[in-house]
């Protein structure tokens, strides 16, 4: 694992970042919404953090991963049944949880700016904290990503889909973007929404979150940042303690994404019917990280776009009124 220590003059705070090679496109199809989905779950807890007794709670997650295994080979009228139990099974192991415990114990302690973020490259997990609780945000991080139990599945995936509905279903934006990128892109999974689909979010299971966490959550893919007020040999000290305690291990490769798309050689139009205003929204193909492009376009975006001295605002706004 990488780690970038900056220290920088002012407050005694610090903001602490780790981010993840993963993100949309290291999904399968069918399976859209995993990367968005893990993230959600990361928040849950460790076998210390979350549960009044991890044990029995061990018991019941065992008994869902066994239950989902007969849902994927049952038939469809055996489904039914097999569904209800599983609810009654998750049901009983959230009686063990202790519901944003992780949460509790950042803010508790003075965390600001706590979050979050998965887009198709990156998945990202950051909090700011008085510099005397680097260690504390060091541990509690380090157990997210390096060692997190994936307890009330089922309500996260329902909050999940809420989500969904309230970001893209009902919002014109989100329906536009979602319809704009799916059109720009053929056969890439850029296509898929990072918070997939809703056919793929109802059937996502808790072993599916397990395996996309083996496969991708490894050291390797990891990067950690603690930049603000901060003593750099005490700061080696607490992330080498937590981190370092990690299990070393390799997850599967990066998977190469470029050459899958076919080259577009004409425009490409949708029109997507909704109860708003209007609103257009126009894309370009672009390299993706690592490319050295991605940083060019970084650099564009606020020349052009973004905020009342941009090109686009001032000819729009200033010029032509």
């Amino acid at each position: 694992m990488q780690w970038l220590l900056v220290r920088t003059d002012g407050a005694p705070v610090f903001t602490g970042v780790v981010q993840v090679k993963v993100g949309g496109i290291e999904e399968a199809q069918g399976k859209t919404g995993l990367a968005h989905m893990f993230e959600h779950m990361a928040f849950k807890g460790t076998r210390e953090i979350g549960t009044t007794d991890f044990a029995a709670e061990a018991e019941q997650l065992a008994a869902i991963r066994r239950l989902e295994a007969r849902i994927a080979k049952a038939t469809p009228e055996e489904r039914q049944a097999l569904e209800k139990e599983l609810e009654g099974i998750a049901a009983e192991a959230r009686k063990y949880a202790v519901s944003n415990e992780l949460w509790r114990l950042f803010h508790k302690n003075g965390a600001d700016e706590l979050n979050a973020y998965t887009n198709k490259d990156l998945t990202g997990y950051y909090a700011r904290l008085a510099t005397n609780m680097l260690p504390l945000w060091a541990y509690l991080t380090a157990g997210m990503v390096g060692a997190p139990v994936l307890r009330e599945f089922y309500q996260e995936r329902s909050v999940v889909m809420e989500e969904r509905r309230s970001s893209v279903d009902s919002n014109p934006h989100g329906k536009l973007y979602e319809a704009l990128v799916g059109t720009a892109f053929d056969k890439s999974p850029y296509r898929w929404p990072t918070i997939g689909s809703m056919e793929d979010l109802r059937d996502l299971r808790l072993t599916d979150a397990e395996s996309f966490y083996r496969n991708y959550y490894c050291p390797d893919r990891m990067v950690g940042v603690v930049a603000g007020g901060i003593d750099v040999g005490l700061a080696r000290r607490a992330v080498t303690q937590s981190f370092g305690a990690l299990p070393a291990r390799r997850c599967l490769p990066l998977t190469p994404h470029e050459s899958v798309e076919p080259p577009q050689s004409s425009p490409r139009k949708v029109i997507v019917p909704f109860r708003a205003e209007p609103r257009i929204m126009i894309a370009w193909h672009k390299p993706a990280l690592p490319h050295r492009d991605d940083y060019v376009f970084d650099l564009l975006l606020p020349i052009f776009c973004d905020g009342t001295t941009s090109r686009l605002a001032r000819r729009l706004v200033q010029t032509e009124r």
